[in-house]
């Protein structure tokens, strides 16, 4: 007497888990049938928008990420460089706003060619203020 059952088996460890879903609320074995056809009608649009959301969370992570480390290590920046990465941060934002999912991997990949050099010194720094005055030994 349940709608759907899923099994869901971890390869791994051997673990299984059986999830049933039983009819609440009314719904009756026509209704279901409806949800249930509507959600593989559906699947295509709900996987794409799925893809875009991640698209947009990523690239929004990447903006978020660089404003931080500039505000940390400005210094880091020549001016004509730090200029090009505001272009970039403009672009990207602009980009996710398209919600254009193939449009908004361009623009962020062009914003990572962009940003590249200056993450890498970024990092660089970080590295060279841990080991500073440190012995070979104590790293």
């Amino acid at each position: 007497d349940c709608i759907l059952s899923i099994l869901a088996l971890e390869k791994n460890s051997g673990i299984s888990h059986n999830v049933e879903l039983k009819p609440t609320y009314g719904l009756g074995p026509d209704e279901v049938n409806r949800i249930l056809e509507d959600a593989y009608q559906n699947v295509a649009i709900d996987h794409h928008n799925k893809l875009l959301q991640e698209t947009i969370i990523h690239s929004q992570s990447m903006v978020y990420s660089i404003e931080v480390a500039i505000k940390e290590m400005p210094d880091l920046l020549a001016n004509d460089e730090m200029d090009k990465i505001y272009n970039a941060i403009i672009m990207l934002k602009k980009a996710i706003e398209t919600n254009d999912r193939e449009y908004i991997i361009e623009c962020g990949k062009t914003f990572e060619k962009i940003t590249e050099r200056f993450s890498a010194e970024r990092l660089n720094s970080a590295i060279s203020s841990l080991l500073k005055g440190k012995h070979i030994k104590e790293v």
